[in-house]
């Protein structure tokens, strides 16, 4: 995921964490989409389109995309 959201904002040499706000490293909403192509190409589903704002963080959008893929059996707060 880290990977992704690097070559999105332009090989960020920022230290980049699983809890490291998407936000606070630059991403904006064209930004934004780019990830979520990337991602929706990547993995073969779909992505809501505002879910990079209610979870801004390579953590919580994970645990999203595992929960939607049936990894997780309940949604994490």
């Amino acid at each position: 995921m880290t990977d992704c959201v690097r070559e999105i904002l332009g090989g960020t040499s920022l230290r980049i964490t699983p809890r490291t706000s998407l936000v606070t490293l630059g991403l904006d909403s064209l930004n934004a989409v780019r990830l979520r192509v990337m991602l929706e190409n990547s993995l073969g589903m779909s992505i809501d389109g505002g879910i990079l704002w209610t979870k801004p963080t390579a953590a919580g959008l994970t645990d999203w995309i595992m929960h939607r893929m049936g990894y997780r059996e309940e949604q994490p707060a």
